[in-house]
């Protein structure tokens, strides 16, 4: 009896920790919010050498609270070049070397099924120009892939006030981002050319595709550029990776 009712007091904690976040995150903390495939590894690696808006969690994988007392750094990437890495990097882990093949199920037979992101983007959209969602639906359900930018921020931003974000790094802005955020200059980013795709490897068609269909990452962008959480300079590297086109208002998320 003893044990049966520790076992339900231990699942009650459980459950009431993973549902309210004030008895997880403390009060006036810093939460680093690691989008997959963005160089957060990077900034992780050096952060102990941080002067200054020291991390005091990292949330990956998962939303990250949403409350009035904590304060928000966000690690972030061109969509389109994040979306690259992360089928490049799935890939090779799954169907390549086969390490990772059986983590997610069906995840092996969907990368093998369509072989590339070329393939993957042009497939898409039909000739009427609505999603495919059998392909959709294949697409995401790729790791890193699903978890995209509007998984971690769509929420956050709606809900947090623009002083609560202390800043943001990105990956094309990662070593000047690092020394201005944190005070201290990295040393930890190493970009494996293996591992990245050049932007031509992509068809016009298939970056209007992709653009298109992760459009509400670049709106989130866009958002925190107007909130004055991104400089210009930054924000022009980061819109300028593929083809200058249009921000569409609706996608096939």
């Amino acid at each position: 009896m003893i044990i049966r009712f520790i076992a339900k007091v231990d699942r009650f904690i459980k459950r009431t920790v993973l549902r309210n976040s004030f008895l997880v995150y403390k009060k006036n903390s810093v939460i680093l919010v690691h989008v997959g495939k963005c160089g957060g590894s990077s900034v992780r690696s050096g952060i102990d050498n941080a002067t200054k808006n020291q991390p005091d969690y990292v949330i990956h994988i998962k939303r990250p609270p949403i409350r009035k007392d904590l304060k928000y750094i966000l690690v972030l990437r061109n969509p389109i070049e994040r979306i690259q890495s992360a089928f490049n990097w799935r890939y090779k882990l799954v169907v390549e070397d086969k390490i990772q093949k059986n983590r997610f199920r069906g995840e092996y037979e969907i990368l093998k099924k369509y072989g590339s992101l070329e393939n993957f983007a042009n497939l898409l959209y039909l000739k009427d120009g609505t999603v495919n969602r059998a392909v959709a639906r294949d697409f995401l359900r790729i790791h890193h892939i699903k978890e995209n930018i509007s998984f971690y921020l769509k929420d956050l931003l709606k809900n947090i006030s623009s002083n609560q974000i202390l800043g943001t790094v990105f990956t094309e802005d990662i070593d000047k981002n690092i020394e201005d955020l944190f005070g201290y200059k990295n040393t930890f980013y190493e970009k494996n050319n293996n591992l990245q795709r050049n932007k031509n490897e992509l068809s016009p068609q298939a970056l209007l595709n992709l653009r298109k269909f992760f459009s509400k990452d670049y709106l989130l962008i866009h958002s925190l550029f107007l909130m004055n959480k991104i400089e210009v300079s930054t924000y022009n590297r980061v819109l300028n990776f593929e083809l200058k086109l249009p921000i569409e208002e609706k996608s096939g998320q």
